[in-house]
């Protein structure tokens, strides 16, 4: 047996994949298992799940521990939704093989089709023209919108779907925002991505739009996709904002807001905001939310508007000049 000790929790689960000799023995299990002679055996990332490059495709791991009851559920998850997508207007790997090894719990894997050549989505997007760049951003609202429409029915949407964070218990005030903001906005559900973040979303060399990563997919409205767009892919004030284009800044605070309140991830989300404002112990309140997004854009906006008046004065003293 590999796994010598329990692995209760997640951080228990990260860990153990830490540890590069352990993983590594169940990656070579696997292989054994599914006779392959792999052309190379890297491992290419150290998050959630355990990835390794295997030359000619991907080995993809799940993570397995005990509080997660349904560790299966990511990779099947993953693997109707790469279906789903087989004909979309970009790019997602194909499913090779699939299936679990039994070690102290059961390890649920896929081997993936691998893309060799693969940049950053906003490839150099400080020095991207404007029309890149607006183009980049047409392609990101195409893939939203594409899996947002994906036709899906209910009875797959509740088995597969991960579930929307649910505060009614833990915190009535976020529960509270929720219930008015919904009743105030008007909203479709659609399935999200649910982690459209920088090492999910790449080109080709070809230029073609890349989609990883699936095992987080959820049915739900489709501000759930906008957290990890903006903090992990846009991230900075500008880039969200010309995201979003003519949507108010109100408008923009509040739908963020609300975002975050419901992603699965949000624990994380507002632990990180709690560390930027200082308050790393506690999660913040709804008005230290609209604080923080407000310091966070008007920031940006107070250095536009200043650069605006610099430039008009210059171009005023110039045509004084002429």
């Amino acid at each position: 047996m590999i796994i010598q000790k329990q692995l209760i929790t997640l951080d228990d689960w990260k860990d153990f994949i830490s540890e590069q000799s352990a993983i590594d023995e169940i990656a070579k299990s696997i292989l054994r298992e599914c006779d392959i002679l792999p052309r190379a055996f890297e491992r290419i990332n150290i998050g959630t799940n355990a990835v390794f490059d295997l030359g000619d495709t991907v080995l993809k791991i799940y993570a397995s521990y005990e509080e997660a009851q349904h560790a299966w559920m990511d990779c099947r998850r993953e693997i109707t939704m790469l279906n789903m997508l087989k004909n979309a207007p970009f790019r997602v790997p194909s499913i090779i093989r699939t299936g679990y090894i039994c070690d102290r719990y059961k390890m649920y894997y896929n081997i993936l089709e691998k893309f060799n050549v693969l940049h950053p989505f906003f490839h150099d997007k400080y020095t991207l023209d404007i029309s890149e760049y607006n183009t980049c951003i047409q392609e990101l609202h195409k893939v939203i919108q594409v899996i947002n429409n994906i036709p899906i029915n209910t009875y797959i949407a509740q088995i597969y779907s991960k579930p929307l964070r649910n505060f009614n218990k833990d915190n009535d005030e976020y529960a509270r925002y929720l219930k008015s903001y919904f009743r105030k906005n008007a909203f479709n559900l659609g399935v999200v991505h649910g982690d459209l973040s920088e090492t999910n979303i790449y080109l080709d060399h070809e230029r073609n739009t890349v989609v990883l990563d699936f095992e987080d997919w959820m049915y739900a409205p489709i501000i759930v996709e906008y957290p990890t767009i903006c903090f992990e892919l846009l991230k900075t004030p500008q880039n969200i904002q010309s995201f979003f284009n003519y949507t108010s800044l109100n408008k923009l605070i509040e739908m963020l807001i609300a975002g975050v309140l419901l992603h699965n991830e949000s624990n994380r989300f507002l632990k990180n905001i709690s560390l930027q404002m200082g308050k790393p112990d506690e999660f913040p309140t709804i008005s230290d939310l609209y604080s923080f997004f407000r310091i966070f854009f008007n920031a940006i906006l107070y250095i536009f508007n200043s650069f605006s008046k610099i430039k008009k004065t210059s171009l005023l003293i110039n045509s004084v000049k002429t």
